[in-house]
């Protein structure tokens, strides 16, 4: 959740401000503290808003450690006897404590200062460690270690299948396709429906935007079980039609994983500078389509890296899942859980590794992405400055 977006802001920052400190007598430290994160400011406050929400409404990892929290007290409201007052009270406390998050990242965030250019693009400098060298190969070490090694380590003895069965790899390949397409479609429409908020977000900081985005991140901190059992009533009232289909699992993932993308548009759209929309604008372009021909576009790293985010955290959620699932549709978390459930963990080690290798993807095409913009951003850069000059077309075109 801070990962990617501070990587797609990294990939598009402006080196020249850094280089202008360091000529100035600042050193490597001082000149990326004082410069190069002011640039990922936003990145880094939205992504630290969605990890704290997303402390607060996690179940499945403080449930096996064993740890009280609020929403192990929601499950157990509702499973041991379905107090639904008790869940509901505990619930709203979560939301109040969410828009805390939220007005506090708002007020943190203030008034981002408008980049007039992305200057000339520049390749990438080493930077020499020294005697620090060490230390920062140490904690890379240790950061693949606990991320990558620790984990695979677990799941390795399970893969061979000497202990409890084989594969099925039919069952496995079916519920690859069914995570690809429930989690596919709900990011796609919840990008989708990110961006306008996004946007007006970025652009506008009028009580009604802050509204609407306080209203997108305080259902973030509602475990996903209450989402999925509001949906259950407002299918069964309201929607019959999608009750017990895929739809339900979709709509799910957008209540869930909105603020992910409002949080990744309104970072991308607000380091993005304000004035190539006047130029646009100024040109004889809509407001709608200055923001959509060249805002957007800019913005495209951050908002492919909010796409990543979504469609991984569709691909591994279980609760509403478990609750919403169509009969015969089953993802590779609700597998896992299964079979985790009837003590067969060499199926679910693999389920678990392909989780893993589909969380994965994204982020190495994301990547890529990333760096294709990167090298192509020059001769981008050159149509906007055409348009300061006066050549219409270049930018218009």
């Amino acid at each position: 959740m801070v990962f990617l977006p501070v990587y797609a802001a990294l990939r598009g920052a402006d080196s020249a401000p850094e280089e202008v400190a360091r000529s100035l007598g600042a050193g490597p430290l001082r000149a990326f503290c004082s410069v190069t994160v002011s640039q990922i400011r936003l990145p880094l406050l939205a992504g630290g808003l969605l990890v704290a929400l997303y402390v607060l409404h996690d179940y499945g990892g403080v449930a096996m450690m064993r740890y009280e929290t609020f929403t192990k007290g929601i499950q157990y409201a509702y499973n041991a006897s379905f107090d639904r007052t008790a869940a509901s009270v505990i619930s709203l406390v979560l939301v109040v404590l969410a828009l805390l998050f939220a007005a506090a990242e708002s007020v943190a965030r203030g008034r981002a200062a408008t980049r007039v250019g992305f200057g000339s693009p520049r390749p990438a400098t080493p930077l020499h460690l020294g005697t620090t060298r060490p230390l920062a190969v140490l904690a890379c070490v240790a950061l693949i270690l606990m991320s990558v090694i620790v984990p695979l380590g677990g799941l390795l003895p399970w893969l061979s299948g000497r202990i409890t069965g084989h594969l099925d790899l039919a069952e496995l390949l079916a519920a690859l396709g069914n995570t690809a397409s429930f989690a596919g479609w709900g990011a796609l429409l919840t990008m989708l429906l990110a961006l306008p908020v996004g946007i007006l977000s970025a652009r506008s900081r009028s009580a009604f935007a802050r509204t609407i985005e306080l209203a997108a991140y305080s259902g973030y901190a509602l475990p996903a079980i209450s989402v999925g059992l509001a949906l259950v009533y407002f299918g069964i009232n309201a929607a019959t039609a999608w009750y017990g289909r895929g739809q339900m699992v979709v709509l799910a993932y957008i209540a869930l994983f909105l603020p992910i993308a409002i949080g990744a548009v309104r970072a991308s759209v607000a380091t993005s500078p304000r004035l190539f929309e006047e130029v646009a604008r100024s040109l004889g372009s809509t407001s709608f389509g200055a923001l959509a021909r060249v805002s957007v576009p800019l913005a495209a790293p951050g908002i492919l890296a909010g796409g990543a985010l979504v469609f991984v955290s569709c691909a591994k959620e279980l609760p509403a899942t478990l609750i919403l699932q169509q009969p015969g549709q089953n993802t590779l978390a609700l597998e896992l859980w299964k079979h985790v459930e009837v003590v067969n963990y060499t199926q679910a080690a693999w389920y678990s590794l392909t989780l893993i290798v589909v969380s994965v993807v994204p982020t190495i095409v994301l990547q890529r992405v990333a760096d294709g913009r990167t090298r192509g951003s020059g001769l981008y850069r050159s149509h906007i400055a055409a348009v300061r000059t006066g050549t219409k077309t270049e930018v218009l075109r």
